[in-house]
């Protein structure tokens, strides 16, 4: 006779409960080609960074708000309001 371990399919509450509340991660505008752009990307992708990507050719709304922080991408929104442009000794590229 064998016995079958049931799996719920459904998630249970106190985990959820306990769950710190989500992070807020940093804003990060780029575009696609910029060899800065990349190697950001890839950096914090190996280290297991979360953030959020905004890409600037996509769409003129994103462009638009993107120039308010500056004109060279990468640029790097922290969660506290901080700015960054470019990458380490790369510049980026304009926008």
């Amino acid at each position: 006779m064998r016995f079958f371990r049931r799996l719920s399919i459904f998630p249970t509450t106190h985990k959820a409960m306990n769950q710190e509340p989500p992070k807020e991660v940093p804003v990060v505008y780029t575009i696609r080609g910029c060899d800065a752009c990349m190697k950001l990307l890839q950096k914090w992708d190996a280290e297991g960074v979360a953030y959020d990507e905004r890409r600037v050719e996509l769409s003129q709304s994103v462009l638009d708000e993107a120039r308010k922080y500056g004109s060279l991408v990468p640029i790097v929104v922290w969660p506290d309001g901080r700015v960054q442009q470019g990458f380490g000794d790369t510049l980026g590229c304009f926008i």
